[in-house]
């Protein structure tokens, strides 16, 4: 293989994988060859295209297979159940990949038996209790589970007093812990892969399987904030070569330098701090008025009411008129902010998966809340994935004395996001006419209105 593929190399020792060229290039990669399994997963399709072009040609039957198979993946039972490997077979000649969530799953292919799939691809695993894959795991021959522990954990309703006592009466090995709201699916696949590494976090050390740790979608600050918080420094950029390529690109929107812009202010309902939710309006709308639409952003918060309160305000057409010049520019229609809202403001769990140029989080929180922002920092995991949503630009909203020493915020709290007052943040935003409210904004701040 070496004479005929002699890129596809390996590390002659173990100790050589910390270089980051193997981490970055891979084991055996061989461009050459990598084309050939490329062609080789063309030939195939290619393959499956003319087995049904023939099957079509010659008048058979298939028609009734296409409607059997898509009853069953819209969930319907089968007449008879006995063909539904065969009915599954079909449906993979025609489709090579099907995506679908747990919930769906134990109804589309509730009739297949075990061993019934070749592969199963389990994507945000970290995110799946391990009970709802059971089904899947069981009806495929083999898994491939993908996901980050250190990102959002499971959420599951089930009260936990419930859940151990199940846990006792299941007659389980004292070992064995598959609780749902103590592992994931992607911890039982590390606890079960013999090749990893230990990651300490802080004070934990956990054991990941097979980690991939060359980080291709943030650029600096936020790559080196998770990298500092969440894996020990372990994580490697992409090009460690070029340090411009950790720079936002010109074509992106410059607001200028991520930051942490420091809005103390008290709540009024839970979390939710007033101030800064008018703060992120007022951006909101300066910065709808400098582009002239509403901006490619995500605006993420840790807790549930911030987001209602966020989307409360901003959905309403009526908010932007106070604030916008009616002779220069119109406020958005009202449908149009309702699906921008929908789409882009959230809390932390709901962006899981997703990524944007640009990314707002509102902490909120005051000190007679401070027990909520304890819970929000108590594992690097929100802060994690809140970082990790900005491909270019992050900028936190909140209290710096209130959150800057929280044990996962520390990192956040220093050069890496320096920080600025609401008045500078506004005026990055880039329109004139909120030079005035800016500097009533940070006035308000001063008196602790």
């Amino acid at each position: 293989m070496a004479r005929v593929f002699p890129q596809a190399a390996c590390p002659k020792q173990s100790d050589d994988l910390e270089q980051e060229h193997w981490q970055i290039g891979g084991l055996r990669w061989d461009e050459t060859l990598n084309a050939k399994r490329a062609e080789l997963f063309v030939a195939a399709l290619q393959l499956h295209e003319a087995g049904l072009a023939e099957v079509l040609k010659t008048g058979g039957r298939f028609g009734g297979n296409v409607v059997a198979f898509c009853h069953m993946l819209s969930g319907k039972r089968l007449q008879e159940t006995q063909y539904a490997l065969a009915i599954g077979r079909n449906l993979f000649m025609v489709v090579p990949v099907v995506s679908s969530t747990f919930a769906s799953f134990a109804t589309q292919f509730r009739d297949l038996g075990a061993n019934a799939l070749g592969w199963l691809f389990i994507d945000e695993a970290g995110q799946a209790v391990p009970q709802a894959a059971v089904g899947a795991m069981w009806r495929a021959r083999r898994a491939l589970v993908v996901g980050d522990p250190l990102q959002i954990e499971p959420v599951f309703t089930v009260p936990i007093k419930l859940i151990e006592a199940l846990s006792r009466s299941s007659d389980l090995p004292p070992d064995r812990n598959v609780a749902p709201h103590r592992v994931s699916v992607q911890n039982l696949a590390d606890a079960a892969n013999p090749l990893g590494a230990l990651i300490r976090s802080g004070e934990d050390v956990q054991w990941i399987g097979c980690p991939l740790r060359v980080h291709r979608r943030c650029l600096d600050p936020m790559f080196s904030i998770v990298n500092e918080i969440a894996y020990a420094g372990k994580m490697i950029f992409f090009d460690p070569t070029d340090p411009q390529k950790r720079r936002p690109p010109k074509n992106s929107l410059d607001l200028g330098d991520s930051a942490w812009v420091h809005a103390p202010g008290p709540a009024n309902t839970k979390q939710a701090v007033p101030m800064q939710i008018e703060l992120v309006h007022k951006a909101l709308v300066a910065l709808y008025q400098r582009t002239g639409t509403l901006p490619p952003i995500y605006i993420i918060s840790p807790f549930k009411r911030i987001k209602d309160e966020l989307i409360g305000r901003i959905s309403k057409p009526e908010n932007w008129r106070v604030l916008l010049p009616p002779e220069v520019v119109k406020p958005p229609k009202k449908s149009k902010l309702q699906d921008w809202c929908k789409a882009r403001i959230g809390t932390v769990h709901t962006f899981q998966g997703k990524e944007e140029s640009i990314v707002w989080m509102v902490l909120g929180c005051d000190e007679r809340t401070q027990g909520a922002a304890n819970w929000a920092a108590n594992k690097p995991n929100l802060l994690n994935v809140a970082q990790t949503r900005a491909k270019h630009r992050f900028f936190m909203i909140g209290d710096v004395g209130l959150w800057g020493g929280q044990r996962h915020f520390v990192a956040a709290n220093s050069e890496w996001l320096p920080r600025i007052s609401p008045d500078e943040f506004l005026r990055r935003m880039g329109s004139p006419v909120f030079v005035a409210c800016g500097a009533a904004l940070a006035e308000d701040v001063l008196l602790g209105i």
